[in-house]
């Protein structure tokens, strides 16, 4: 129904229970719930201080009218006092800003195509589907978003089929969330990013090199060591076999008489005017 068209995101509004509320005894999640909505195709929207972790329940509002609803709906905290933040407000602001910039400056997760993967492994999180893996595709780009929501480590990890169209053999994977986390490389075709600790996620990219540019159509004579060769001058040969520095001469010399007829008019002009 909705083939083609960029739809927004949205994990609480003005109606439901904010975010917060949701996963007060799991905060792991939110970081999770946040990522999906920023890495995931779509214009993601966040509902105002849920970039914070602000808190409300249906029904916990004074508005007996709307049956407590405004619980939902209170007033924005103040963005100078930050005594009025709850305990985990900088935590989760500083969450939020992190995934806005990872969208922002990787490709894959605004424009690349999602291929959803799905693996089935037993004795694992697998098969409680709380494990979640997809990957974003852009020209330049190539991201893959892991997912642990279960309480125990994901472990053994299966390894994960990579197209050449996705990543050579041999690329590596880098994990945006832990930059100092040990490289991801593809082997045999295959890409193993496990084991992921309970309740975490990675982030894995793979950045496309820039095309080499082309050789240069100019030869270049080898010289010493820190010495620019000049370049030398290139042989071209016309379409009907003959040299064109041939033409160019003809045409300098005929150029040069023209300017001696010249001279010799000047000369001419120059004599009478001196009479």
């Amino acid at each position: 129904l909705y083939s083609g068209l960029t739809l927004l995101n949205f994990l609480g509004n003005h109606d439901v229970e904010r975010i917060a509320s949701i996963y007060e005894q799991c905060p792991e999640y939110y970081k999770m719930a946040q990522a999906c909505l920023m890495l995931l195709p779509g214009i993601p929207a966040i509902y105002y201080g849920d970039e914070l972790g602000m808190e409300g329940r249906p029904g916990e509002g004074t508005d007996e009218a709307s049956g407590g609803d405004d619980a939902m709906r209170r007033p924005m905290l103040s963005a100078t006092d930050t005594t009025q933040w709850p305990a985990v407000a900088v935590e989760r602001l500083a969450i939020t800003q992190q995934l806005c910039k990872l969208r922002e400056n990787n490709p894959a997760f605004t424009v690349g195509t999602l291929d959803m993967k799905k693996t089935v492994v037993q004795g694992t999180a697998w098969d409680k589907n709380e494990v979640f893996l997809f990957v974003r595709q852009a020209k330049q780009q190539t991201g893959i978003v892991c997912l642990n929501s279960a309480d125990e480590e994901a472990s053994p990890w299966p390894s994960m089929e990579v197209s050449t169209d996705m990543a050579p053999e041999g690329a590596t994977f880098y994990d945006l969330l832990d930059p100092a986390e040990a490289e991801f490389k593809v082997e045999n075709g295959k890409l193993h990013v496990g084991p992921i600790p309970a309740r975490s996620m990675r982030v894995l990219v793979y950045n496309v090199p820039p095309p080499s540019p082309p050789p240069s159509a100019v030869k270049m004579t080898k010289m010493k060591p820190g010495v620019v060769a000049a370049p030398t001058q290139a042989t071209m040969v016309t379409t009907d076999g003959k040299d064109p520095t041939d033409d160019l001469a003809a045409e300098k010399a005929k150029l040069e008489e023209q300017l001696r007829e010249l001279q010799a008019m000047q000369d001419v002009l120059n004599g009478k005017t001196s009479e």
